[in-house]
Order: structure tokens, then sequence, then C-alpha cells
């Protein structure tokens, strides 16, 4: 959409297809808008109409440039220039601030096949066959053991459940 802007204090009359927001930024706040239209062809026509009624007013034409598609051949060359460029400290931990706690598998949920495919290859796995959990109180850690005898000084049998009930309730919440 192309526009027709009139600005009274510079006589200026400013056609561009910008939307308002960066004209106002690039020639002021003070315009009234005088007349829009679709296509280009029709900016001649609506100028001519325009010229007698602004006689002493400036046309300045301001358009958005068209965007050239980039060949396989330079988007090559863009690619080869940015390999083995390491970003700074500080664009790091932009990236770093921005991704905590997110989820590359948050809101989505697997099929039924791939539930089944999982569920097979869970078949056979007894790597924690015969152990017991243990947790220490005083540190709040917990770790696998294989047999009761051999759970560590400080460590009781069992989990705790007082600090896994926060974990617990959020992940009923999320179902």
């Amino acid at each position: 959409m192309i526009h027709f802007y009139c600005f009274y204090n510079n006589k200026n009359i400013i056609i561009s297809d910008f939307p308002s927001k960066v004209v106002k930024a690039r020639f002021g706040h003070k315009y009234e808008l005088v007349n829009s239209v679709k296509d280009l062809d029709s900016v001649e026509i609506i100028k001519t109409k325009l010229l007698k009624s602004y006689p002493n007013f400036v046309f300045v034409e301001v358009y958005q440039p068209k965007r050239v598609p980039i060949s396989p051949e330079g988007r090559k060359k863009i690619s080869d220039s940015k390999i083995g460029l390491k970003r700074d400290a500080a664009t790091r931990a932009k990236i770093s601030a921005t991704m905590k706690g997110k989820s590359n598998f948050q809101g989505k949920k697997h099929n039924p096949f791939t539930k089944q495919i999982m569920a097979e290859k869970k078949i056979g796995n007894d790597h924690v066959k015969d152990t017991v959990w243990a947790y220490n109180p005083d540190t709040s850690k917990e770790i696998r053991v294989k047999d009761r005898r051999s759970i560590p000084f400080n460590y009781l049998k069992g989990r705790d459940y007082e600090a896994m009930e926060p974990l617990l309730l959020s992940a009923k919440n999320r179902r």
C-alpha cells in the first residue's frame, strides 16, 4: 500500500510504502494522510491531481528497497566467511539467558507408534534391577545402591518424598 503524507510545516508531500511509524520517525509527527493506493501505476495519476491542490509543495518519493534473492554461490560465500568465527562472551551470555528453562520437546507429545518403539527398547533393560534408593537428609542427595547392606553412612533407605513433592506436583500439573 502506497500512502501520500502531507507535511505542512516544510511543504512536502511524501509518497511512501513504508509503515506510518517509519515515516513519523523519519519526517516528523505532524502530517496529514492525503491518499492511499494499492499499486505503483496509480501514483502518477494521484500526483497530478495533488499538484493542483498543493501547487507549492515538493513531492518526495521514498520506497522500500526491493529484496534481491541471494544466489546459491553468494550463500556459499557468506557461509564460508562465517565458519570458524566465535561469538564473543557477551553474545554467548545473551543466548544462554534466553535459552534457560527451554526444552526442545516442550509442548510436544510422542505419537503411539513412537511410544511402542520406546517400550520395546526398554524390555530387558535391567540396569536398575535389584537396586534401592538411598538419600542423605543433610545434603538432600539421592543415590541408587545395589543392596541395603551397601547404603553409605548418613544415608537412609528410600527416597526423600518431602524433597520430591514439589517435583511430583509440577509433573501432575504438566499433564
